[in-house]
């Protein structure tokens, strides 16, 4: 794992965004800045994704916001590397359901702790796995990951329910069931 996330120049503590849209963007930044604010130069936010203009809303908005020191936006992570990518990721973290349900379904598969926004979808699909938080509150989104990330208990947890959840979701699931 460490050999395929270094292809990316990954910092060595991170939280995962992946299949944000463009809307998306701007919540998980605004939410960044309260996890920027506590956490410093300690963990990084890496934002994934095959769009340019996603990769430049995101680098034009973390400088605008001046979350550039800890804001990544990584482009086209090879899809055999994405596993890697994930599990070395301390929580995913992501702003709406639209463009990210495979997104979710990875993080879930590989038993991350996950923050997002709720929807009837998302309570579905994670259940008790994730911290979910009400739909456009950017100081919520940021207060639930920082919460994950400075609570072992908390992320262990979610990790524990995610494993769980996530368990059909991975290619050994249905052997195991």
């Amino acid at each position: 794992d460490y050999e395929r996330r270094a292809r990316y120049d990954l910092p060595s503590s991170y939280v995962l965004a992946d299949g944000a849209g463009l809307e998306e963007i701007e919540l998980l930044l605004a939410g960044w800045t309260w996890v920027d604010s506590a956490m410093g130069d300690s963990i990084s936010l890496v934002v994934l994704s095959r769009s340019w203009p996603t990769i430049s809303l995101v680098r034009s908005r973390a400088m605008a916001l001046d979350l550039d020191l800890s804001v990544r936006a990584v482009e086209r992570v090879k899809s055999e590397d994405l596993p890697a990518v994930y599990r070395g990721a301390e929580a995913f973290l992501f702003g709406g359901w639209g463009h990210g349900r495979e997104a979710v379904c990875r993080a879930l598969a590989c038993g991350l702790a996950i923050v997002g926004i709720e929807s009837p979808e998302a309570a579905i699909l994670l259940g008790p796995a994730a911290y979910l938080v009400p739909a456009l509150d950017a100081r919520r989104l940021g207060a639930a990951c920082l919460t994950v990330l400075v609570e072992p208990d908390v992320r262990e947890r979610l990790r524990s329910r995610a494993r769980e959840q996530g368990a059909p979701l991975r290619a050994d699931g249905p052997l195991r069931a």
